[in-house]
């Protein structure tokens, strides 16, 4: 699925940066469906990566805002278990 997310949009409620694609080189941004968020995000640091802010819930899902080691940002999502079941 692809989302476009223009210049100047907010990322995430967790920071004030706008968003302007000068950490990425392009507006490309990977997510990751997981099927634990906690244990993933938790691997993820514990190969360099910091998350951005708290995990965030929603109603559709769940989402924790990542960076790598190089400033490329990616998101880990966990869908509720109804969505994660549908074919």
């Amino acid at each position: 699925m692809l989302i476009v997310s223009p210049p100047g949009t907010r990322p995430s409620t967790a920071v004030t940066a706008l968003r302007d694609y000068g950490r990425h080189w392009t507006p490309v941004h990977l997510d990751f469906v997981v099927p634990d968020l906690a244990a993933a995000a938790k691997r993820a640091r514990a190969a360099g990566a910091t998350q951005e802010g708290r995990i965030e819930v929603r109603a559709w899902n769940s989402i924790a805002y990542m960076t790598d080691p190089w400033g490329n940002g990616f998101d880990l999502i966990e869908l509720p278990a109804k969505a994660a079941s549908a074919p």
